[in-house]
């Protein structure tokens, strides 16, 4: 199992960022599927900031997906 982070570092609460690619060519070029995660560890432990907050981090998995699908090159 690989774990990335897309985004490259965490991101203020209800903001995103460009993903970056790395993940999905390395799933492709493994012939692997994606499974994306999602979490709300953010709201405590927030972007720019050193002190953690007490709380229950939650997980979102959805389901795999196809790497190539979502590389701009493969389509």
């Amino acid at each position: 199992m690989v774990i990335i982070f897309p985004e490259g570092t965490r991101v203020a609460r209800g903001q995103t960022r460009k993903y970056g690619l790395s993940g999905a060519l390395l799933a492709e070029a493994a012939a692997r599927l994606v499974v994306p995660v999602s979490h709300n560890a953010g709201d405590f432990w927030p972007r720019r900031g050193i002190m953690k907050k007490p709380g229950t981090v939650r997980l979102i998995i959805g389901e795999p997906i196809q790497a190539a699908a979502k590389i701009p090159s493969a389509q």
